[in-house]
């Protein structure tokens, strides 16, 4: 029944999505929140997102297998 509800998320699936936040939280923390404009802006976000998800995803793994957080 909670599944259909929309305050419901699987807790692998909000672990994850913690993880993305708080990569994107250091990121910008080290980098700052400067926006580029047109071509050069969408790329920026693109990358941006994509290292994000790769940082979750690392998280993830290291957390499945016992492994110490290096970044």
């Amino acid at each position: 029944d909670d599944w259909a509800q929309k305050q419901y998320m699987a807790p692998s699936l909000a672990r994850r999505l913690r993880d993305f936040e708080f990569a994107q939280k250091k990121r910008r923390r080290k980098f700052g929140r400067e926006k580029k404009w047109g071509i050069l802006g969408l790329y920026d976000f693109l990358s941006a997102a994509r290292d994000d998800v790769r940082w979750a995803d690392d998280a993830a793994f290291r957390r499945a297998n016992c492994l110490p957080y290096v970044r």
